[in-house]
């Protein structure tokens, strides 16, 4: 990223810090594993004085250069439901690109489908997530995408993904074993990182987190 790009990673950064978005301690996760973080950004569009919105309109510019930058044919976003999908409104919003979002369960009334949103034949389409840590659960996402489009009878081609974060489990390699790009805004240790250098972190939290993602590069 362009350097002023860059300055704009930090700010969301420290802003989805200081509104609490990203916390620091001891979390047990959905798995079970407990996590010296926990990141919630399914709350933002609930914060209010324009504290979302602020925090919202910077993640559509980040992560709107982030997918131009490594996917610039693409048609459209598909986010993974549900906690993404005011994320990838902000990034429709920013760039223009047409979003859908994934279902986590089929309609049994009106139109059954696997996909909310538009679909054309030919698009290129990027997934779009808050999180990866195996990266197993977005080939939901792709199968959910290929279902559809052979429901509506189009062709898509699903170019790749990107993240806020990256948790740093092993789905980036995963994720490139079954061909699919992947890009985060954010390493877990990169978004530390610039914590602690803007004394945000205190250096015991920052060393937990480190020591975490080491263990878990290493078991993942």
């Amino acid at each position: 990223m362009t350097p002023m790009k860059n300055e704009l990673k930090v700010e969301l950064l420290v802003d989805l810090y200081n509104a609490g978005a990203i916390k620091f301690g001891t979390f047990t996760l959905k798995s079970g594993e407990i996590s010296p973080y926990y990141i919630q950004l399914r709350e933002l569009s609930s914060y209010e004085r324009g504290v979302g919105r602020a925090i919202l309109e910077k993640i559509g510019a980040a992560m709107g250069e982030l997918i131009h930058e490594n996917f610039p044919q693409v048609d459209r976003i598909l986010g993974v439901a549900y906690s993404v999908i005011p994320l990838t409104a902000a990034i429709t919003i920013e760039t223009l690109i047409p979003s859908c979002y994934t279902r986590k369960e089929i309609k049994t009334h009106g139109i059954s489908r696997f996909i909310e949103g538009q679909m054309k034949h030919g698009d290129v389409v990027v997934i779009v997530d808050d999180l990866v840590t195996t990266g197993a659960s977005k080939l939901e996402a792709r199968e959910a995408i290929e279902k559809e489009s052979e429901k509506r009878k189009i062709g898509v081609e699903i170019k790749g993904i990107t993240c806020l974060f990256d948790r740093e489990e092993g789905g980036a390699e995963f994720l490139a074993k079954e061909d699919l790009d992947f890009y985060a805004l954010f390493t877990i240790s990169e978004a530390v990182r610039i914590l602690r250098e803007k004394n945000l972190l205190p250096e015991e939290k920052y060393k937990d987190v480190m020591d975490y993602v080491g263990t878990r590069k290493r078991t993942g």
